[in-house]
Parts: structure tokens; sequence; C-alpha cells
């Protein structure tokens, strides 16, 4: 039996939902969960739950898009996939599917695309890796967040060379292919990032040395850019290559983080700084002027200060572990009892902005950024608006903590 079955086995409780199996599936890539008892590989087995059984019940599946992901051998597949996965996103949207589940599908999907783009761009460039490396995922790519074709953030880290006079040659060979797969992603309907905070570019492409000591510098020296720059690299994720790499990384920035207040301090000013996006008399608080004129930034206004105050609380408790930001309010909601019913409150805020981010983008093939509030009903308004409350108490968590009054003299 060793010789033909797959190790560990994962296992699954009987209540699990059809979207709860296909992820952990997805996650493992395996095709076959044991249903036990309770959940745990000691209690009794009640039978199995395979990806054929998913495939019949829903009639579509991502793990089939997952598959042919792996199979294709060229871009113009791999840009066909992507598309069909939108076209899937919509169905869910549509079939009123947890716009959470729907993230973290996608997330596996560009997870397997970015995979299959390095695959691809190393065969076209007979291209090996001069030494250990991984590919980060950074922002919602990290978080796990990612639902629409937006820009994908990401960075190189390897293993610093014996000879630390060949650095920059063997940077050189990795921002190769880090071009190479940058443009196949592009190809793939993701915008490049309008910061250039893409592997391509040699300040984010680094050894595990110069990554240790980037991060000590923006913690250690902050100014306001080293700030915004650290909100986009905490929230990293490796999505291929070396593990070793970044776990020990994710040490080293842990241990930076463990009492330093006045970089916590710094990062809890900073997601303070656009407050909850309503008028005097209680109006959205819209673009002025430019392309977007009259249009609301969900993303600016709404989702990033939410997304910011969770993270710097998370980090306060030395969290480093949780990237997505439900898991991060979870965790903070058992570490904070007190505050256990905001925590879950600004959960279901965060669930509603992605909805209406998703649903706006897929409609109008972009980011989904800017929402022209007189297309909305007036319950979508309400809505939209109901889900400024937890933003200001959170932040008004991070004024009295860090006691931002007294930071700003």
């Amino acid at each position: 039996v060793e010789s033909i079955m797959k190790a560990p086995v994962i296992t699954c409780p009987p209540h699990i939902t059809m979207m709860e199996g296909m992820i952990i599936m997805l996650r493992h890539r395996i095709h076959h969960l044991c249903m036990t008892a309770t959940g745990s590989p000691d209690s009794p087995a009640l039978g199995i739950l395979s990806e054929h059984d998913l495939l019949v019940a829903q009639g579509n599946h991502p793990a089939v898009l997952i598959r042919d992901l792996h199979r294709a051998q060229g871009v113009d597949t791999l840009a066909q996939l992507r598309q069909q996965a939108d076209t899937l996103a919509q169905d869910y949207l549509r079939r009123e599917v947890s716009v959470l589940y729907i993230a973290r599908i996608l997330t596996e999907i560009n997870d397997a695309l970015i995979r299959e783009s390095i695959r691809i761009a190393a065969r076209e460039l007979d291209w090996k890796p001069p030494m250990p490396f991984a590919w980060l995922g950074l922002g919602s790519e990290g978080r796990g967040e990612q639902l629409l074709r937006s820009d994908l953030d990401n960075a190189i880290i390897f293993s610093p060379p014996e000879d630390p006079g060949l650095t920059n040659e063997v940077r050189n060979q990795f921002l190769t292919l880090a071009s190479r797969v940058n443009a196949i992603i592009h190809q793939c309907g993701f915008e490049d990032c309008p910061a250039e905070i893409m592997a391509r570019n040699p300040k984010w492409c680094l050894t595990s040395v110069e990554w240790a000591e980037r991060f000590h510098a923006w913690m250690h020296t902050p100014g306001e850019q080293e700030v915004m720059h650290a909100n986009i690299f905490l929230d990293f994720r490796n999505v291929y290559g070396d593990t070793t790499l970044t776990d020990q990384l994710s040490a080293t920035i842990a241990d930076a983080l463990a009492g330093n207040k006045i970089f916590l301090s710094l990062m809890a000013k900073d997601a303070v700084r656009n407050p909850p996006p309503l008028s005097f008399f209680r109006n959205f608080i819209v673009e002025k002027d430019g392309e977007h004129r009259d249009q609301f930034d969900i993303k600016l206004r709404a989702m990033m200060p939410l997304i910011d105050a969770i993270r710097t609380l998370t980090l306060y408790h030395g969290q480093f572990d949780v990237k997505h930001t439900v898991d991060r309010l979870n965790r903070l909601a058992d570490l904070e009892p007190q505050n256990r019913s905001l925590y879950q409150e600004a959960a279901e805020a965060f669930e509603i902005l992605m909805r209406f981010r998703a649903e706006n983008g897929l409609r109008h093939q972009d980011s989904g950024r800017y929402l022209q509030l007189d297309q909305l009903s007036k319950l979508d308004r309400l809505q939209l608006r109901n889900c400024f409350h937890p933003i200001r108490d959170l932040q008004e968590i991070l004024e009295t903590r860090f006691q931002l009054n007294l930071f700003s003299r």
C-alpha cells in the first residue's frame, strides 16, 4: 500500500463544505481526502471525498484549471486559462459563494500560474538557478487576497555566493529570469506595478543577507518611504522555491519587530492617515478631479486603512505567521477577547469590501478600485457606509494603544 499511496493522508471532518474540500485539495495538490469522525487523523475513518465527487457535484472545478496550468507548454495557453479563472470567479460571485473562498481559490490558481511562468521562462532561456532561491508574492498576492488581475508585486531572495564578489553576477542571472517571468505574467493579463515593485528590479532581487539588512534598515531608521515599503514587503509569501530562505527571513524579521515600539508606532501613524471616508455631512468622499472624478476609491479609502490597521495590531502581538487579513482578525479575536465583536465586525466589513471591488472589477474588466456611487442601489450604499464603522473603531484603538496624539508632537 505504501508504494502507491500519497503520504501523509490529509483528513477532513464530515461537515466540510464542497468549497472547503476544494481548497484543501488545491493547497496540498491531492485528489482525495479521508473523511474522519472529528477531522483528525486519529479518529475513525468514515469515507473518502474525491476530486471526482466535487467535479460531479459542481460541474466545474478549479483543480481542472490548475491541472491544465501545470500541463501548459506556452504563454498563450497560460493566458487563456487565467481568463477562464475570471469566468469561474464571476460564476461563483453570481452564486453568492463567499468572496473569501473565491480569493483563496484564485490565490491557488495565481500561484500555479506564477510557478508555470517560472518553469516556462527557465525552459525558454535554458536557465538553471546559480544558487537556491525563492520567488516572493507581496502585497495582496502575499496575503492571498488577489481577486482581480491588477498588478502583482513580487521579489526574489537567493542564497549569497561563497565569494561576495560574485553577488552581482549571480543577481544578473536571476534578473534575466525575472524579466521574462514578469513579461509572461503581464501577457496573462496582470498589470505591471507602477512603482516597479517587481522581481526584475535589482532593488528587489537580493540575497538573504541583503534582505535581512534591508528590513533592518526599514525598521530601525524608519521614515515615510521605509514604512510604505515595509507595509508591502511584510506581507511576503513564498510562492516558488526554497522555503528555508523565507523561513530564515521570517525569523529575522520577527526578531527585529519584537519590542520595536518606534517602528510599530510609525506603522500605526501611517494606518490612521486615511480616516473613514465620510464628509462632515456624512457624504462619501470621492475623487475631486482627474480620470476618476466623482468616483469612490474603495482601495485607498476603505480597504487599505482596514488592512494596514490589522497588520499593525497583529505585528504588535508578535504574530508574523499569519498574513491574510481575515486570518489576522481571527487571531486578534483570540488574543483580545474584549475586542472580539469589533474584529468579527471588521472581518464582515472586509468581505463586503472585497465583494464590491471584485464585482466592479469583473464588470468593467479593470482593477475594480473606483466605484461609480450613482450606480449603486440605496441598500448597497448603506452597506458600504456601514463598513466604515469598524475602520473608525480600529483606528481609535491604534491612536490609544500607540499614543499617537503624543507621538505626533
